[in-house]
């Protein structure tokens, strides 16, 4: 009997006609969004939007300002929260949130396991690629800044650098960098004379401590021919998740090439490489 059932609707047709209707469910479907080739957990993405709506302007939020700042409904954002809170990834304070120990406990050690120099080395050749000229990072060893990345130029005639590299804090724009944005750097130099290492070189105290307040306004420094004739730089802090000076990002190339002697077009992509590290390293400022 089951046999004859079997084949009687094979006969009428029907399967084909289930099979077609199957086929027409899976088209009206929506794709699912995959990541690495599994399916997306869009929970996941819902978590990390109630995470991401804490700021260091913000660092308290009630249930209602998250709603609002996620765009997810309030029954929604009430679920996610008393999980995440469970957690240990929110801290309830009143009827606010805030970030829990669990996330600041992760943060740190993703933070402390990532040197300057391991973020520092791609954001280096980006800017290398951008200016087409030597880049470098520095940091300060008393009262000299060291280079502790390079990524060469790869035009024939380069300034080409070395990591090791040192100069005193009074020459040439990273190391200024230093005097305008480390508030211990200027006390190394007090009572110390300024060498000149070229024409150019600043020895004059007054003058340095001028010229360093215009840098601490601008946010950046330019040097012309003082630590090598014939070549140019431009330089920018970078600041860790304090907010803290702990390096400087730079170029440099020879005049003829750079517009002989007019840094300007360099200042955005110096000021940007900066503040990409500084985000990596987790200043928030640096937006």
């Amino acid at each position: 009997m089951i046999g004859e059932k079997v084949s009687a609707r094979a006969t009428s047709g029907d399967t084909g006609d289930q099979d077609t209707a199957v086929e027409d469910n899976e088209l009206d479907r929506p794709v699912r969004e995959t990541v690495g080739g599994v399916p997306r957990l869009l929970v996941l993405a819902k978590a990390r939007s109630i995470l991401d709506a804490f700021s260091a302007t913000e660092p308290q939020l009630s249930l209602s300002e998250l709603s609002a700042k996620t765009g997810l409904p309030t029954s929604t954002c009430l679920r996610l929260v008393r999980n995440l809170h469970h957690e240990g990834m929110l801290e309830r304070v009143g009827d606010r949130y805030q970030i829990g120990l669990t996330v600041v406990r992760w943060a740190s050690s993703a933070l402390e396991g990532r040197s300057v120099v391991d973020i520092g080395q791609p954001v280096l050749e980006w800017l290398r690629d951008q200016s087409e000229e030597s880049t470098l990072l520095c940091v300060r060893e008393g009262m000299y800044r060291v280079i502790v990345a390079v990524a060469n130029s790869r035009h024939t005639i380069v300034r080409r650098l070395h990591v090791g590299e040192m100069l005193p804090l009074h020459v040439g724009s990273t190391a200024k960098i230093f005097l305008a944005f480390d508030p211990d750097a200027m006390d190394e130099l007090r009572d110390q004379e300024l060498e000149a290492y070229t024409p150019y070189t600043m020895t004059s105290h007054e003058a340095l401590a001028a010229e360093v307040e215009g840098i601490r306004a601008a946010g950046w420094a330019a040097s012309i021919q003082e630590g090598n004739e014939g070549a140019l730089g431009v330089s920018a802090p970078v600041f860790d998740r304090q907010h803290r000076m702990v390096a400087c990002i730079g170029l440099t190339g020879p005049m003829q090439r750079m517009a002989a002697g007019h840094p300007g077009q360099y200042v955005p992509y110096v000021l940007e490489a900066a503040r990409q590290i500084s985000r990596l390293l987790g200043d928030e400022s640096a937006g």
